[in-house]
């Protein structure tokens, strides 16, 4: 199934919009009357979703654990097992194999810098045409990398894709700024 088929797809759509909700309510611990409120939302949607739309979206749940766990230690980034990382990486970036880059990132955490991580996954979900996930991701990235404005462009470009321009626009002018 093509990317393009899965975002339109409402019923899709609806509950991956929601299951980011649902994590936000998760991170910020503040999971309860709201969070099953939001979990009996999510009902109606799971069921009339394909079998390959839920395996995408058992692994976006997956990816979205990630915005929120604590940086890990950094690790030799010429290490043999970074190095085949990169390797498999790089054919399936090559190949256009975003669900393959995400599945590579799944199997293989705290391979790369939790930077780069991020941003491979929220590459991979603007290219899989979801920019509104995409830039949950590219935004952990410029957090964790704020001297790299590689992520920061990318959530520029991320909500502008997505509808968001006034946000877009908002982010733009805040890293445009000026520090006080």
């Amino acid at each position: 199934m093509s990317a393009a088929t899965f975002m339109n797809n409402p019923n899709y759509v609806e509950y991956v919009r929601l299951l980011r909700q649902l994590h936000r309510l998760i991170a910020e611990g503040n999971d309860g009357d709201e969070g099953d409120a939001l979990r009996d939302d999510m009902d109606a949607p799971w069921y009339a979703l394909s079998e390959e739309e839920i395996a995408r979206i058992r692994g976006l749940s997956a990816d979205l654990y990630t915005l929120d766990d604590a940086p890990a230690a950094p690790t030799h980034q010429k290490s043999a097992a970074a190095k085949a990382l990169g390797a498999e990486i790089q054919r399936a970036w090559e190949a256009r194999d975003w669900e393959g880059v995400l599945d590579l990132l799944r199997r293989s955490p705290g391979v790369w810098p939790p930077h780069s991580e991020a941003f491979l996954r929220g590459w991979s979900w603007n290219q899989l045409g979801d920019p509104d996930t995409a830039d949950l991701f590219f935004q952990r990235a410029a957090e964790l990398a704020p001297h790299d404005t590689k992520p920061s462009v990318a959530v520029v470009v991320a909500q502008s894709r997505a509808g968001h321009v006034e946000e877009a626009d908002r982010y733009a002018q805040a890293i445009l700024a000026p520090a006080a």
